[in-house]
Protein backbone atom coordinates (compact mmCIF):
# COMPACT_ATOMS: atom_id res chain seq x y z
CA UNK A 1 0.00 0.00 0.00
CA UNK A 2 1.08 3.44 -0.99
CA UNK A 3 0.97 5.09 2.56
CA UNK A 4 2.02 8.45 0.84
CA UNK A 5 -0.87 8.81 -1.56
CA UNK A 6 -3.34 7.19 1.23
CA UNK A 7 -2.47 10.13 3.82
CA UNK A 8 -2.86 12.47 0.67
CA UNK A 9 -6.40 11.43 0.43
CA UNK A 10 -6.89 11.28 3.81
CA UNK A 11 -5.56 14.86 4.11
CA UNK A 12 -7.78 16.02 1.22
CA UNK A 13 -10.81 14.29 2.88
CA UNK A 14 -10.39 16.25 6.38
CA UNK A 15 -9.49 19.25 4.22
CA UNK A 16 -12.59 19.16 2.61
CA UNK A 17 -14.93 18.63 6.12
CA UNK A 18 -12.98 21.49 7.35
CA UNK A 19 -14.28 23.67 4.55
CA UNK A 20 -17.52 22.89 4.80
CA UNK A 21 -17.32 24.07 8.17
CA UNK A 22 -15.93 26.98 7.73
CA UNK A 23 -18.10 28.38 4.74
CA UNK A 24 -19.80 31.69 5.67
CA UNK A 25 -22.85 33.28 3.37
CA UNK A 26 -22.64 37.03 3.95
CA UNK A 27 -24.27 40.12 2.50
CA UNK A 28 -22.44 41.67 -0.29
CA UNK A 29 -22.94 45.25 0.54
CA UNK A 30 -22.31 45.36 4.04
CA UNK A 31 -20.31 41.87 5.08
CA UNK A 32 -22.57 40.99 7.79
CA UNK A 33 -24.02 37.61 8.01
CA UNK A 34 -27.13 35.88 6.55
CA UNK A 35 -28.37 34.05 9.12
CA UNK A 36 -31.08 31.36 8.22
CA UNK A 37 -30.37 31.08 4.38
CA UNK A 38 -31.82 27.91 3.27
CA UNK A 39 -29.71 25.16 1.26
CA UNK A 40 -31.17 23.25 -0.92
CA UNK A 41 -29.01 20.26 -3.03
CA UNK A 42 -29.49 19.37 -6.92
CA UNK A 43 -32.52 17.22 -6.51
CA UNK A 44 -34.28 20.34 -4.47
CA UNK A 45 -34.21 18.96 -0.78
CA UNK A 46 -33.69 21.26 1.70
CA UNK A 47 -30.79 19.82 3.40
CA UNK A 48 -29.78 22.61 6.00
CA UNK A 49 -29.74 26.38 6.27
CA UNK A 50 -27.16 28.81 7.90
CA UNK A 51 -26.83 29.26 11.52
CA UNK A 52 -26.26 32.74 13.32
CA UNK A 53 -22.97 33.59 11.89
CA UNK A 54 -23.47 32.85 8.80
CA UNK A 55 -21.85 29.38 8.75
CA UNK A 56 -23.51 26.68 6.12
CA UNK A 57 -23.56 23.48 8.26
CA UNK A 58 -21.51 20.55 7.17
CA UNK A 59 -22.18 19.42 4.14
CA UNK A 60 -20.43 16.08 2.08
CA UNK A 61 -18.82 17.28 -1.20
CA UNK A 62 -21.41 14.18 -2.56
CA UNK A 63 -24.43 17.22 -2.43
CA UNK A 64 -22.93 19.95 -4.34
CA UNK A 65 -23.43 21.63 -6.40
CA UNK A 66 -25.82 23.71 -3.56
CA UNK A 67 -28.43 26.21 -3.72
CA UNK A 68 -28.07 29.15 -1.21
CA UNK A 69 -31.65 30.76 -1.14
CA UNK A 70 -32.58 33.63 1.22
CA UNK A 71 -35.39 36.27 0.96
CA UNK A 72 -34.08 39.71 -0.58
CA UNK A 73 -31.31 38.02 -1.90
CA UNK A 74 -30.41 36.57 -5.73
CA UNK A 75 -30.43 32.87 -5.17
CA UNK A 76 -26.50 31.42 -5.32
CA UNK A 77 -25.10 28.17 -6.87
CA UNK A 78 -22.01 26.73 -5.12
CA UNK A 79 -20.66 23.96 -7.02
CA UNK A 80 -17.85 23.17 -4.53
CA UNK A 81 -17.10 24.49 -1.14
CA UNK A 82 -15.93 27.45 -0.47
CA UNK A 83 -14.60 30.25 2.44
CA UNK A 84 -16.98 32.90 1.68
CA UNK A 85 -20.68 33.46 -0.03
CA UNK A 86 -21.46 36.55 -1.10
CA UNK A 87 -25.17 36.94 -1.48
CA UNK A 88 -26.72 40.04 -3.61
CA UNK A 89 -29.47 42.19 -2.93
CA UNK A 90 -32.41 41.88 -5.47
CA UNK A 91 -33.99 44.37 -6.53
CA UNK A 92 -37.54 44.69 -5.81
CA UNK A 93 -39.84 47.64 -7.24
CA UNK A 94 -41.66 48.41 -3.77
CA UNK A 95 -45.56 49.34 -4.61
CA UNK A 96 -46.37 52.55 -2.13
CA UNK A 97 -48.68 51.32 0.53
CA UNK A 98 -52.36 53.01 0.61
CA UNK A 99 -53.25 54.01 3.71
CA UNK A 100 -56.94 53.53 5.03
CA UNK A 101 -58.53 56.12 7.18
CA UNK A 102 -58.02 56.10 11.10
CA UNK A 103 -61.19 54.29 12.00
CA UNK A 104 -60.08 51.68 10.10
CA UNK A 105 -57.89 49.91 12.58
CA UNK A 106 -57.54 46.91 11.01
CA UNK A 107 -55.38 45.49 8.61
CA UNK A 108 -56.49 42.57 6.49
CA UNK A 109 -52.90 41.53 4.64
CA UNK A 110 -53.54 38.76 1.63
CA UNK A 111 -50.47 36.99 1.09
CA UNK A 112 -49.05 34.34 -1.16
CA UNK A 113 -47.01 32.31 0.76
CA UNK A 114 -44.70 29.08 -0.60
CA UNK A 115 -43.45 26.44 1.25
CA UNK A 116 -40.04 24.40 0.38
CA UNK A 117 -40.16 21.45 3.28
CA UNK A 118 -38.72 18.26 3.69
CA UNK A 119 -38.91 15.20 6.03
CA UNK A 120 -36.26 12.54 5.89
CA UNK A 121 -35.94 9.68 8.30
CA UNK A 122 -33.18 6.45 7.93
CA UNK A 123 -35.62 4.68 4.86
CA UNK A 124 -37.52 7.33 3.74
CA UNK A 125 -37.71 10.86 3.08
CA UNK A 126 -40.57 13.75 1.50
CA UNK A 127 -39.40 16.63 -0.59
CA UNK A 128 -42.79 19.14 -0.42
CA UNK A 129 -42.99 22.51 -2.64
CA UNK A 130 -46.34 24.52 -1.75
CA UNK A 131 -48.10 27.44 -2.60
CA UNK A 132 -50.70 29.16 -0.46
CA UNK A 133 -53.21 32.12 -0.92
CA UNK A 134 -53.99 33.10 3.15
CA UNK A 135 -54.42 36.18 4.77
CA UNK A 136 -53.57 37.33 8.27
CA UNK A 137 -55.94 40.38 10.27
CA UNK A 138 -53.71 42.67 12.28
CA UNK A 139 -53.48 45.87 14.13
CA UNK A 140 -52.84 49.13 12.82
CA UNK A 141 -50.66 51.47 14.87
CA UNK A 142 -52.70 53.30 17.66
CA UNK A 143 -55.22 50.39 17.99
CA UNK A 144 -56.39 48.96 21.14
CA UNK A 145 -58.39 45.83 22.58
CA UNK A 146 -59.23 44.90 19.09
CA UNK A 147 -59.64 40.94 17.87
CA UNK A 148 -56.98 39.82 15.61
CA UNK A 149 -55.85 36.62 13.01
CA UNK A 150 -51.73 36.66 13.72
CA UNK A 151 -51.72 33.26 11.78
CA UNK A 152 -52.41 32.60 8.59
CA UNK A 153 -56.11 31.30 7.29
CA UNK A 154 -55.50 29.26 4.08
CA UNK A 155 -57.79 30.47 1.49
CA UNK A 156 -56.32 27.90 -1.38
CA UNK A 157 -53.49 26.24 -1.96
CA UNK A 158 -51.66 23.48 -4.21
CA UNK A 159 -48.48 20.94 -3.27
CA UNK A 160 -46.41 19.22 -5.58
CA UNK A 161 -44.33 16.34 -3.55
CA UNK A 162 -41.40 13.82 -4.04
CA UNK A 163 -41.28 10.68 -1.92
CA UNK A 164 -38.57 8.27 -1.84
CA UNK A 165 -38.45 4.53 0.19
CA UNK A 166 -35.27 2.94 0.04
CA UNK A 167 -36.92 -0.37 1.64
CA UNK A 168 -39.23 -0.63 -1.54
CA UNK A 169 -37.39 1.23 -4.28
CA UNK A 170 -40.66 4.29 -4.22
CA UNK A 171 -39.11 6.93 -6.23
CA UNK A 172 -43.00 8.92 -6.90
CA UNK A 173 -44.58 12.30 -7.38
CA UNK A 174 -47.91 13.48 -6.52
CA UNK A 175 -50.02 16.63 -6.61
CA UNK A 176 -51.49 17.44 -3.08
CA UNK A 177 -54.89 18.16 -2.72
CA UNK A 178 -55.70 18.58 1.08
CA UNK A 179 -53.51 19.23 3.75
CA UNK A 180 -52.15 16.41 5.61
CA UNK A 181 -52.71 14.06 2.89
CA UNK A 182 -49.20 13.14 2.01
CA UNK A 183 -47.54 16.11 3.61
CA UNK A 184 -46.79 17.58 6.87
CA UNK A 185 -46.69 21.29 6.74
CA UNK A 186 -45.65 24.12 9.77
CA UNK A 187 -47.72 26.88 7.94
CA UNK A 188 -49.98 27.17 10.57
CA UNK A 189 -47.13 28.31 13.02
CA UNK A 190 -46.19 31.23 10.21
CA UNK A 191 -47.38 33.91 12.47
CA UNK A 192 -47.25 37.99 11.76
CA UNK A 193 -47.12 39.87 15.26
CA UNK A 194 -49.28 42.40 15.36
CA UNK A 195 -46.67 44.69 17.39
CA UNK A 196 -44.01 47.01 15.93
CA UNK A 197 -40.77 45.63 14.99
CA UNK A 198 -38.50 48.74 16.05
CA UNK A 199 -35.06 49.40 14.43
CA UNK A 200 -31.66 49.56 16.97
CA UNK A 201 -30.96 52.43 18.33
CA UNK A 202 -27.72 52.94 16.59
CA UNK A 203 -29.67 52.91 13.16
CA UNK A 204 -31.53 55.52 14.29
CA UNK A 205 -28.73 57.59 15.93
CA UNK A 206 -27.44 57.23 12.09
CA UNK A 207 -29.83 56.94 9.63
CA UNK A 208 -26.86 56.32 6.73
CA UNK A 209 -25.80 53.28 7.94
CA UNK A 210 -26.26 50.08 6.12
CA UNK A 211 -26.88 47.44 9.66
CA UNK A 212 -26.62 46.67 12.97
CA UNK A 213 -26.44 43.66 14.71
CA UNK A 214 -27.38 42.42 18.32
CA UNK A 215 -25.90 39.65 19.78
CA UNK A 216 -28.15 37.04 22.97
CA UNK A 217 -26.59 34.30 24.46
CA UNK A 218 -25.89 32.13 21.97
CA UNK A 219 -24.90 33.93 18.75
CA UNK A 220 -26.14 36.77 17.13
CA UNK A 221 -30.22 37.59 18.01
CA UNK A 222 -30.91 40.22 15.47
CA UNK A 223 -29.47 41.47 12.16
CA UNK A 224 -30.91 44.82 10.99
CA UNK A 225 -30.30 46.06 7.27
CA UNK A 226 -31.79 49.11 5.43
CA UNK A 227 -31.60 51.10 2.42
CA UNK A 228 -32.95 54.06 0.84
CA UNK A 229 -36.20 52.13 0.54
CA UNK A 230 -36.79 49.14 2.53
CA UNK A 231 -35.75 48.31 5.73
CA UNK A 232 -35.16 44.67 7.01
CA UNK A 233 -34.79 42.52 10.49
CA UNK A 234 -34.10 38.56 11.19
CA UNK A 235 -34.67 37.53 14.29
CA UNK A 236 -33.14 34.05 15.73
CA UNK A 237 -36.20 32.86 17.96
CA UNK A 238 -33.53 30.48 19.82
CA UNK A 239 -31.06 32.76 20.56
CA UNK A 240 -31.94 32.96 23.72
CA UNK A 241 -32.95 29.39 24.92
CA UNK A 242 -30.99 27.44 26.37
CA UNK A 243 -28.35 25.25 24.35
CA UNK A 244 -30.17 26.65 21.48
CA UNK A 245 -33.30 24.56 21.30
CA UNK A 246 -36.23 24.13 21.65
CA UNK A 247 -38.70 21.17 22.82
CA UNK A 248 -42.22 21.69 23.19
CA UNK A 249 -43.81 20.41 25.77
CA UNK A 250 -46.87 19.53 24.56
CA UNK A 251 -45.64 17.23 22.10
CA UNK A 252 -43.90 14.78 24.60
CA UNK A 253 -47.65 14.84 26.32
CA UNK A 254 -48.39 12.05 23.16
CA UNK A 255 -45.41 10.48 22.95
CA UNK A 256 -43.64 13.07 20.44
CA UNK A 257 -40.25 14.90 20.85
CA UNK A 258 -39.24 18.03 18.50
CA UNK A 259 -36.13 18.83 19.16
CA UNK A 260 -35.94 22.33 17.26
CA UNK A 261 -32.65 23.83 17.07
CA UNK A 262 -32.77 26.71 14.57
CA UNK A 263 -35.76 28.92 14.14
CA UNK A 264 -35.24 32.00 11.86
CA UNK A 265 -37.80 34.56 10.70
CA UNK A 266 -36.83 37.61 8.26
CA UNK A 267 -39.45 40.39 7.93
CA UNK A 268 -38.99 43.54 5.33
CA UNK A 269 -40.83 46.70 5.40
CA UNK A 270 -40.97 50.25 3.38
CA UNK A 271 -38.74 52.29 4.78
CA UNK A 272 -39.87 54.95 7.08
CA UNK A 273 -38.49 58.09 9.21
CA UNK A 274 -39.95 57.06 12.32
CA UNK A 275 -37.79 53.70 12.76
CA UNK A 276 -41.26 52.19 13.98
CA UNK A 277 -42.44 49.80 11.47
CA UNK A 278 -46.52 48.01 11.80
CA UNK A 279 -47.45 44.86 9.84
CA UNK A 280 -49.03 47.44 7.24
CA UNK A 281 -45.91 48.24 6.55
CA UNK A 282 -44.65 45.06 5.84
CA UNK A 283 -43.48 43.94 1.68
CA UNK A 284 -42.20 40.70 2.65
CA UNK A 285 -41.06 37.72 4.82
CA UNK A 286 -39.64 34.53 5.36
CA UNK A 287 -39.47 31.86 8.02
CA UNK A 288 -36.73 28.72 8.39
CA UNK A 289 -36.66 25.89 10.79
CA UNK A 290 -34.65 22.95 11.22
CA UNK A 291 -35.71 19.90 13.81
CA UNK A 292 -35.25 16.50 14.97
CA UNK A 293 -38.49 14.30 15.37
CA UNK A 294 -38.21 11.22 18.23
CA UNK A 295 -40.58 9.05 19.82
CA UNK A 296 -43.67 6.37 19.04
CA UNK A 297 -45.67 9.06 17.75
CA UNK A 298 -43.25 10.84 15.25
CA UNK A 299 -42.68 7.13 14.05
CA UNK A 300 -45.75 6.19 13.05
CA UNK A 301 -47.27 9.83 11.66
CA UNK A 302 -44.08 9.81 9.32
CA UNK A 303 -44.28 5.86 9.13
CA UNK A 304 -40.67 5.10 9.27
CA UNK A 305 -38.40 3.03 12.27
CA UNK A 306 -36.02 6.22 13.40
CA UNK A 307 -36.03 9.76 14.11
CA UNK A 308 -37.02 12.34 11.32
CA UNK A 309 -35.07 14.78 10.54
CA UNK A 310 -37.72 18.14 9.37
CA UNK A 311 -36.81 21.36 7.79
CA UNK A 312 -38.59 24.26 6.13
CA UNK A 313 -38.81 27.53 4.30
CA UNK A 314 -41.71 29.52 3.82
CA UNK A 315 -41.91 33.10 1.94
CA UNK A 316 -44.61 35.19 2.59
CA UNK A 317 -45.54 37.98 -0.38
CA UNK A 318 -48.35 40.97 0.45
CA UNK A 319 -50.33 40.53 -2.31
CA UNK A 320 -52.94 43.24 -1.30
CA UNK A 321 -54.17 44.96 1.91
CA UNK A 322 -57.81 46.19 3.31
CA UNK A 323 -57.98 48.39 5.87
CA UNK A 324 -61.15 47.32 7.61
CA UNK A 325 -63.42 49.08 11.15
CA UNK A 326 -63.01 46.04 13.57
CA UNK A 327 -66.25 45.06 13.26
CA UNK A 328 -66.71 44.01 9.55
CA UNK A 329 -62.99 42.66 10.65
CA UNK A 330 -64.25 40.44 13.24
CA UNK A 331 -67.35 39.40 10.65
CA UNK A 332 -64.46 38.57 7.78
CA UNK A 333 -62.67 36.44 10.53
CA UNK A 334 -66.01 34.45 10.90
CA UNK A 335 -67.00 33.64 7.45
CA UNK A 336 -65.75 30.03 6.43
CA UNK A 337 -67.15 30.63 2.96
CA UNK A 338 -64.27 32.16 1.61
CA UNK A 339 -61.49 31.18 -0.89
CA UNK A 340 -59.29 32.32 -3.33
CA UNK A 341 -57.34 30.95 -6.24
CA UNK A 342 -53.70 30.52 -5.51
CA UNK A 343 -51.90 33.47 -7.95
CA UNK A 344 -48.09 34.06 -7.94
CA UNK A 345 -47.20 37.46 -7.92
CA UNK A 346 -44.57 39.05 -10.27
CA UNK A 347 -42.10 39.61 -7.73
CA UNK A 348 -42.00 36.02 -6.48
CA UNK A 349 -38.61 34.28 -8.39
CA UNK A 350 -39.56 31.53 -10.70
CA UNK A 351 -39.58 28.20 -8.55
CA UNK A 352 -35.36 26.90 -8.85
CA UNK A 353 -34.46 24.27 -11.77
CA UNK A 354 -35.46 20.98 -9.31
CA UNK A 355 -38.26 22.00 -8.02
CA UNK A 356 -39.28 22.77 -11.62
CA UNK A 357 -38.73 19.00 -12.33
CA UNK A 358 -40.66 18.08 -9.16
CA UNK A 359 -44.10 20.40 -10.38
CA UNK A 360 -42.93 19.53 -14.53
CA UNK A 361 -42.92 15.84 -13.03
CA UNK A 362 -46.03 15.94 -11.42
CA UNK A 363 -48.04 17.70 -14.35
CA UNK A 364 -46.88 15.03 -16.60
CA UNK A 365 -47.94 12.38 -15.05
CA UNK A 366 -51.56 13.71 -14.26
CA UNK A 367 -51.55 14.46 -18.27
CA UNK A 368 -50.74 10.78 -18.62
CA UNK A 369 -53.40 9.54 -16.48
CA UNK A 370 -56.11 12.65 -17.79
CA UNK A 371 -56.32 14.30 -14.56
CA UNK A 372 -55.59 16.87 -16.50
CA UNK A 373 -52.69 20.26 -15.24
Amino acid sequence: MNYRIFLSSLLATFLGVVQAYSTIVIDASDSSPVPGASIFDASGKMIGMTDTDGSIPPTVCDKYPIAIRSLGYNEHTLTAPADTVLLTGRIYDLKEVEVGTADRNVVRLICYIREYSSSASSDKSATIFAEYMADYFLPRKGAKKIKTQRHPRVLGWRGFGHFTDSDSGLDSVAYLQHLGTGMFSWIELIEIDGKPVETSHRLKDNPALKGDTIHGKHGLKEVYRQNDRSFSATFDALADKKGHVWSPTALKLIGATLDIDQMFMSQTYFRNRSGEYWPEDLVSATYTMNALGRGKWIKKAFDTKGDVSLKAYFEIYIVDREYLPADEAKQLMKDGTLSMKVRRPAEAPQPDAATQRIIDRVIAERRDTGQGN
